[in-house]
C-alpha cells in the first residue's frame, strides 16, 4: 500500500512538472517574442458560456448521477505572433465550474469557481483575398480556486477546505476570427478542458471516502474582442 501510494504521489508531481515546464517555455518564448517589434500583439476580452463537470476516480455508486453545471467564463485576452499564422495567447479568466450531483429527489450543486490561466499555441488558417480566418489552439492550464460550495435546495456550505487551492490541467479547441476593422478583430470559439490533478481534499467531515479523486471536465463557448496594439 506505501509503495502504491508513493507511485500515486509521483505521478502526481510529474504531470504538474511536465505542466510548469510547457507553462515556462511558453512563457519565455513570448517574453522573447515581445523583443521583436515586428510581431503583431494583440490585447482584448473575453465572454462567455462554461459547462462544468467532474469526473470521479473511483466511480460514484450507480444510484448517483452527475451533470453539467452551467456558468460563467469572462476576462482578459491577449496573444502575440511568433511566426507567420502562429501565436501564443494567454487569458485570465474568472471561471464557474463544477457539477450537479443526483439521488432519487435529491440534488446537490458543486459550485467551484477559478481564476483559470490558459496559454495556448493558436495557428490561424489565412484564407486567400478573405478577412475570416479559421483557428486551432490548446496548451496548459493552471487554475486557482476562488470559491467552492455546495448548494442543496436552500441551503449553502462552503466546502474550501475539502477542494485543492490549485488545478493542473489542459486544453485544447477551435474558433474563426474576423476582422471586423483594421486592426479590430471577433472571434468565436469552443473548447475543452482536461484536469489532470486531483481536485479534491478530505477530511473527516467529507461526504466522500478518502481514496475519492475528482477531475475537473469543462466545455467552454466563448466569444472575444481583440485589439492590435502594434
Amino acid at each position: 500500500m506505501r509503495i502504491q501510494n508513493i507511485k500515486t504521489i509521483s505521478r502526481g508531481l510529474m504531470k504538474k512538472q511536465l505542466i510548469l515546464c510547457v507553462v515556462v517555455a511558453l512563457t519565455l518564448v513570448l517574453s522573447q517574442s515581445m523583443l521583436a517589434q515586428d510581431n503583431p500583439i494583440n490585447l482584448g476580452a473575453r465572454l462567455g458560456l462554461n459547462l462544468g463537470d467532474v469526473s470521479f476516480d473511483p466511480d460514484l455508486p450507480s444510484e448517483v448521477t452527475s451533470s453539467m453545471r452551467t456558468g460563467f467564463a469572462f476576462g482578459a485576452y491577449g496573444e502575440i505572433g511568433v511566426a507567420e499564422n502562429f501565436f501564443i495567447t494567454g487569458e485570465f479568466l474568472y471561471l464557474q465550474s463544477g457539477t450537479v450531483l443526483k439521488e432519487g429527489s435529491e440534488e446537490i450543486t458543486f459550485k467551484a469557481d477559478y481564476l483559470s490561466i490558459p496559454i495556448s499555441a493558436k495557428y490561424k488558417f489565412a484564407i486567400e483575398n478573405s478577412t475570416v480566418k479559421p483557428f486551432v489552439f490548446g496548451g496548459p492550464t493552471i487554475g486557482f480556486n476562488a470559491k467552492a460550495e455546495y448548494v442543496s435546495g436552500s441551503s449553502t456550505e462552503d466546502v474550501g477546505k475539502n477542494t485543492e487551492s490549485i488545478n493542473f490541467g489542459i486544453h485544447f479547441g477551435a474558433g474563426v476570427e474576423f476582422e471586423v476593422t483594421p486592426g479590430t478583430n471577433l472571434f468565436f470559439d469552443a473548447g475543452y478542458g482536461l484536469g489532470l490533478s486531483n481536485g479534491y481534499k478530505h477530511t473527516d467531515d467529507s461526504i466522500f471516502d478518502s481514496n475519492q479523486k475528482i477531475y475537473s471536465r469543462d466545455i467552454g463557448i466563448k466569444a472575444g474582442v481583440s485589439f492590435k496594439i502594434n
